[in-house]
């Protein structure tokens, strides 16, 4: 890893250790053995770091959004698609930049005005994509059907999330490492709640 990859890397996983209120730049560098004037050459401070990994995100998302409008996909497959995308996250990188952005959502009082922009950023991406699902399924929706039911299917996808999938099972508490996510994967109520949720989804968009 280059230096800024390994940066980005320490303050991910410091976050979901101690919480994005209780990490310093100063935290940072001892965590990976270097100088403060190194931090300083990548990042002008920490909420830049930040900054960075929900970049990070949004180019994952708009990475994602061409698959859910193959040719000749029907509606349940493309809704399929969609959640399978948002809650089976694949690898460890996409886990931790999730949890990072629950943790960041629990401390908004800490962040600064272009954080709180970029995370407003995401979850409005997030709604465009379900809105372009829904105008290619729904033609007969107007723009201010289309803006409600968008904005309540990535609030159910959210709840579920956030109060579900990163929940810890034995502490109610919000889970912080990858392997704990990976262990929900396997549990026998996982592929039940997920079939829940995308049949909801379904009743709600052929109602």
């Amino acid at each position: 890893m280059e230096k800024r990859e390994l940066i980005v890397f320490s303050v991910k996983n410091l976050i979901l250790e101690k919480g994005y209120s209780n990490i310093s730049v100063e935290d940072i560098t001892k965590n990976l053995g270097i100088a403060k004037g190194s931090f300083y050459t990548y990042f002008k401070s920490k909420h830049c770091v930040i900054d960075y990994i929900l970049l990070e995100q949004l180019t994952k998302i708009e990475e994602k959004i061409k698959c859910f409008f193959e040719e000749n996909m029907k509606l349940e497959d493309c809704i399929k698609k969609l959640v399978s995308a948002r809650i089976i996250l694949e690898d460890d990188d996409m886990i931790k930049r999730n949890l990072v952005i629950v943790s960041l959502f629990r401390n908004l009082d800490s962040l600064d005005k272009e954080t709180l922009s970029l995370l407003r950023e995401i979850e409005e991406k997030n709604i465009e994509v379900i809105s372009q699902v829904i105008k290619k399924y729904r033609v007969d929706i107007n723009d201010k059907e289309l803006r409600i039911y968008s904005k309540m299917l990535n609030d159910m996808i959210n709840s579920y999330k956030n109060f579900n999938l990163f929940i810890s099972e034995k502490t109610r508490a919000f889970i912080t490492t990858t392997n704990e996510l990976r262990e929900k994967y396997k549990e026998k109520n996982f592929q039940i709640n997920i079939e829940i949720l995308i049949e909801s989804i379904l009743k709600i968009l052929t109602y």
